[in-house]
């Protein structure tokens, strides 16, 4: 089944212009810090197991992903960002357990690594990281507005209790690319079977910042293509902007 676009351009706008600067960044229509020169994390994180780590992110690093940020915050409403999100920690790498992370959250605030493109962290890639880790502050938030019954009825697979993505990194099953497999069952990629809010950040992560091939898998496979529909309900139930002509404007690069 294909999808039809309707309706024409995005009336949001993309922030176009950064000046790069060394303190930390305010944005003037939401109110969200973007911080990278003083780093706060929950006490808890500070001590074992968890013991986090992570080192400053390099300044022409900084210049590159706070656009990339403002760009990803302005596919969202926002009254959404003011209601959910208060500060976003800019770092170079992030350690938990005693291995690296893209990226965490923590109840109002977000966590994102960059190291540069040349280890994988490209444009596409930061931007992705927002919408994935922003996706979790939204699930806890409103978990009110997610079919979880219905989400599991078309995953053709079985979390397991207890599981956590550090066990996906630390054994070596964390892929992210699309499998034809995984597909069939509903699920996108490899790490999305650690745990069932790493699926739902796998869906959310696509609908905002969407691979070349993520739209062809969504109409090949019943099942992602069920969870589609179930994500973007979960979404509009939060702000009624969010509708599937919404997210199809993204698909079809009327955003940029």
């Amino acid at each position: 089944m294909g999808f039809l676009l309707l309706i024409p351009l995005l009336t949001v706008r993309a922030h176009k212009y950064y000046e790069p600067r060394t303190n930390d960044y305010v944005d003037t229509l939401t109110g969200v810090k973007i911080i990278w020169q003083e780093i706060q994390f929950p006490t808890k994180w500070l001590y074992g197991p968890i013991s986090a780590t992570y080192s400053f992110i390099e300044e022409r690093e900084k210049n590159r992903f706070v656009p990339i940020i403002l760009k990803a915050m302005r596919k969202y409403p926002a009254a959404v960002l003011k209601k959910n999100l208060k500060r976003i920690y800019l770092v170079g790498y992030l350690s938990f357990y005693g291995v690296k992370f893209g990226g965490t959250n923590s109840n109002d605030c977000l966590y994102l690594c960059n190291e540069g493109s040349h280890r994988g962290y490209t444009d596409f890639y930061l931007e992705q990281i927002f919408h994935h880790e922003f996706s979790s502050i939204l699930l806890r938030n409103y978990p009110q507005y997610f079919q979880k019954e219905e989400w599991i009825k078309y995953t053709k697979h079985e979390f397991q209790e207890g599981a956590t993505g550090v066990d996906a990194i630390k054994n070596g099953t964390n892929k992210t690319e699309f499998d034809e497999e995984l597909c069939h069952k509903g699920i996108l990629y490899q790490y999305a079977l650690s745990t069932l809010e790493n699926d739902f950040n796998s869906y959310a992560e696509n609908i905002f910042c969407p691979t070349k091939e993520f739209w062809k898998v969504v109409e090949q496979y019943p099942n992602v293509r069920q969870k589609l529909y179930l994500i973007i309900d979960f979404y509009h139930e939060i702000n009624k902007e969010f509708d599937m002509n919404y997210f199809l404007r993204f698909k079809h690069g009327y955003f940029d």
